[in-house]
């Protein structure tokens, strides 16, 4: 088969093993393509696109429990950061687990606060009715946004 022989060529290529996914996907090979990009995520360990990719192809398969425990595994052990938690809360939110999104951003200002993810966190909140919660971040994205702009101004003059 002309997909396994690019697997051949690259047997240490995560990427290529997604393409090949890809492909068995697009013709419903649905066990193969799974297995090649469980098989990417190995190769790629620390790469959160292949987690992303399989936690796509297990959603659209209707396999939601799944999927949202692919795109968690993006942040746990050595891959935990702010930037992880935040890439897991924003595929959550695309996907309607707004719980799930809140707890993941939650997560992710725990190790950094960040403007975007505090805002973020606050509208996933109002859109809950946690609506103090919300305040509270909203308040704490203003302060840190003007802290910011304090050091950013410093650092000009």
């Amino acid at each position: 088969m002309l997909f396994r022989s690019l697997l051949t060529a690259k047997p240490k290529d995560a990427a290529a093993h997604v393409q090949v996914a890809e492909w068995l996907r697009s013709i419903d090979r649905t066990d193969e393509a799974i297995a090649l990009y469980r098989r990417a995520i190995e190769l790629a360990p620390q790469e959160a696109q292949y987690r992303e990719a399989l936690g796509e192809f297990l959603f659209a398969l209707d396999r939601k429990a799944d999927a949202i425990a692919t795109w968690r595994e993006i942040a746990s052990g050595s891959r935990k950061s702010a930037e992880s938690f935040s890439r897991v809360g924003q595929l959550l939110k695309n996907h309607d687990d707004v719980a799930g999104a809140i707890a993941a951003y939650a997560e992710a200002i725990k190790l950094e606060s960040r403007v975007a993810d505090l805002l973020t966190l606050a509208r996933l909140q109002r859109e809950s009715k946690q609506f103090d919660a919300s305040v509270k971040h909203i308040e704490q994205a203003g302060s840190l946004a003007e802290s910011q702009e304090d050091q950013i101004g410093r650092a000009h003059v």
